[in-house]
């Protein structure tokens, strides 16, 4: 599995590059999250529904809302070294991302 996914105590933990999703699948909710936080520290109120995860090859992901995909969330994959966010940053003149 990347390592940008990963399962842990049944929640998926997708790392974007504007920061985390967690994914409870059997219930079919999410949240995002600040990098690091565990699904135990994330509020009840704070999970809303989801319908549907898609994953490129190319690093984008998609998360459908409602059934039929009308609304979503998108990002893309991070990454170690993650090229994009350094393209960005840079291009903002940030500061590259820890």
């Amino acid at each position: 599995m990347n390592s940008a996914l990963a399962w842990r105590d049944g929640v998926l933990r997708v790392e974007t590059c504007a920061g985390s999703w967690l994914l409870d699948v059997r219930r079919q909710q999410y949240c995002r999250a600040e990098r690091g936080t565990t699904a135990w520290f994330v509020s009840p109120l704070a999970w809303m529904p989801f319908h549907r995860l898609t994953v490129g090859r190319d690093g984008h992901v998609r998360l459908a809302l409602d059934p039929d995909g009308v609304s979503f969330v998108s990002g893309w994959l991070h990454t170690a070294e993650c090229a994009r966010c350094c393209q960005e940053t840079t291009a903002q003149g940030l500061r590259r991302p820890a």
